[in-house]
């Protein structure tokens, strides 16, 4: 997470006051509720390497429409917000381990196998048990 940044931009914003605290209180809040970069890429890397695995035919069915960048959108945005509540709510003395390797990346591969099982994109609930699952996991 971008917090030294956060922290800087909090702090200019009580120094400077007006409209420009405005501005930079709105692009806090903003950054606050990014997801981390670090997460979003491992989530792609595991949803990328789980689609490799694919039979042409099998990845054609699924990437029909929107394509693999279509895929791996409907994924992040699924998945993000996910990992992002529950790193929030275990913190980071919480979990032993990587988080991105632990869960992000596996969390990928999983939303794959949802996908095909439920032949459409699997839902934020089916996924957030994933994400339960693998952070208890990780202890």
């Amino acid at each position: 997470m971008n917090t030294e940044l956060i922290a800087r931009m909090k702090n200019a914003a009580d120094v400077i006051g007006g409209n420009i605290a405005a501005v930079l209180q709105d692009a806090v809040r903003e950054l606050e509720n990014a997801p981390d970069l670090t997460d979003v890429a491992y989530l792609g890397k595991g949803c990328a390497e789980a689609l490799a695995k694919l039979d042409a035919s099998t990845y054609g069915v699924l990437s029909e429409g929107g394509g693999e960048c279509g895929l791996i959108e409907d994924m992040v945005s699924t998945c993000a917000p996910l990992v992002q509540a529950a790193w929030a709510a275990v913190g980071e003395d919480g979990v032993g381990g990587c988080w991105a390797y632990e869960v992000c990346e596996p969390l990928g591969h999983l939303w794959v196998a949802e996908a095909l099982k439920q032949d459409a994109p699997p839902t934020a609930k089916v996924m957030g048990e994933h994400v339960a699952r693998l952070v208890e996991r990780m202890g």
